[in-house]
């Protein structure tokens, strides 16, 4: 994909993206890493030439909010492997206030992030395979 999307015939070809999800919600976009990656336009944010696209990168889990003029269309070679990132939570684990706090989230960040952890699937809700509990 890094190759193919950084070839000099397509690298400063920028393809005007028309914010429908009804048309297509896959495209290509750069992480943090400069490397291109699949995304999944979740929502469109209409600004004139400013649109913004909410996206969830399908392959590493991870969401930003880019310039849809950051988007560019995904290669028919690049569709037909299924997303590598699925949502998954701790079973039974539940926040001792009701909801999860920012403190929370930083707590368990910090012992957890760099960390190999190792799960066991303990359920599927729904049948569906891009939501799990570990």
């Amino acid at each position: 994909m890094e190759h193919f999307y950084s070839a000099e015939t397509v690298k400063d070809v920028v393809v005007p993206i028309e914010p429908d999800l009804s048309k297509e919600k896959y495209f290509a976009a750069q992480l943090s890493d400069r490397a291109w990656h699949r995304v999944e336009v979740s929502n469109f944010i209409p600004c004139g030439d400013s649109s913004q696209a909410i996206v969830r990168y399908v392959d590493q889990g991870s969401s930003a909010m880019l310039s849809c003029t950051d988007l560019r269309p995904l290669h028919a070679q690049f569709r037909n492997l299924p997303c590598q990132a699925m949502a998954a939570g701790l079973a039974g684990l539940v926040p001792a206030r009701g909801e999860w706090t920012p403190e929370d989230n930083y707590w368990f960040n910090n012992r957890v992030s760099g960390k190999q952890l190792v799960g066991r699937m303990v359920d599927v809700p729904d049948s569906s395979l891009t939501n799990m509990m570990v």
